[in-house]
Order: C-alpha cells, then structure tokens, then sequence
C-alpha cells in the first residue's frame, strides 16, 4: 500500500465516521422532542372501560334483537347509553373543574412553571404587609 491509497482510505474512514456521527447526533434530536408518556389517571381508565363496556353490550343488544326480533332487550340498550352519558358528563364536569383557574391541576402546574422559570409570586400575605408610600402633602417629601 503507498502513501496515497492510505491517505485515501484514511479520508474515506473519517468521511464514513462523520456520517455515522452525525446521523447519531440527528437521532438524537429528534428523540430529545419525544415528550414522555405519563400514564393515564384512573378517571381515564374508569371512563374508557365505562365506554366500551357499554358498546360491547349495545352490540349485544342490537345483535339478539336481530337474531331474536325481541325487542325486550331494548331497555338495556337504552339505560346502557344513557348511564354512558351520565358518566361521561360527569368526569367532564371533573376534569374541567380541575383544569380551570382554581383547580388542582391548573395550580399544581402554574406553581410548577414558576419554579422552572425562577418566578417568585408575591402571595397575598406579603401585599398586605408592604408600606404604603405617603407623601406629605404640605412640602412634597415622600415618607
């Protein structure tokens, strides 16, 4: 091997680990935007069963009265939805109480934010103790 077919193989041995380095360093930018995934809360998973327990036995329902023409599993079909929209309403009322200013999670996640950024919020205790500024009237000195 001569001086020039090595210098030749050492050139394409750097070109080959620059790409391999940089597909790395693309690899993981675009892995570093993936956000975790939490798992779902148990109000979630309660909602979600509540909902497909109720369309496994509207499928049912629909399924006998076609075989069957019975119409006397009707009523199951229909206090199967409306429990269904009961319990959907009600965890949108939950969630949004708890999601809007006030609710547990709109403050655990303003208090969280303030933290990251290094906000300090001054609390309605410390407003009332601060001095308020007097300004004498007679030669406009402040205190």
């Amino acid at each position: 091997m001569n001086e020039k077919d090595y210098k030749d193989r050492m050139d394409e041995a750097l070109k080959h680990a620059e790409d391999v380095k940089q597909r790395q360093e693309i690899k993981e930018i675009k892995h570093s935007n993936d956000k975790e995934k939490k798992p779902l809360s148990f109000s979630k998973m309660a909602v979600i069963f509540i909902f497909a327990n109720c369309c496994v036995i509207e499928l049912y329902s629909m399924v006998v009265m076609a075989v069957f023409h019975d119409l006397s599993s009707l009523g199951s079909l229909v206090m199967a939805v409306v429990g269904q929209c009961a319990s959907l309403l009600g965890y949108f009322i939950k969630a949004s109480r708890e999601n809007t200013e006030s609710g547990i999670v709109y403050e655990t996640t303003m208090l969280q934010l303030q933290h990251e950024l290094g906000i300090s919020e001054i609390s309605e205790d410390e407003k009332v103790n601060v001095a308020p500024i007097v300004v004498d009237e007679d030669d406009g000195a402040v205190g």
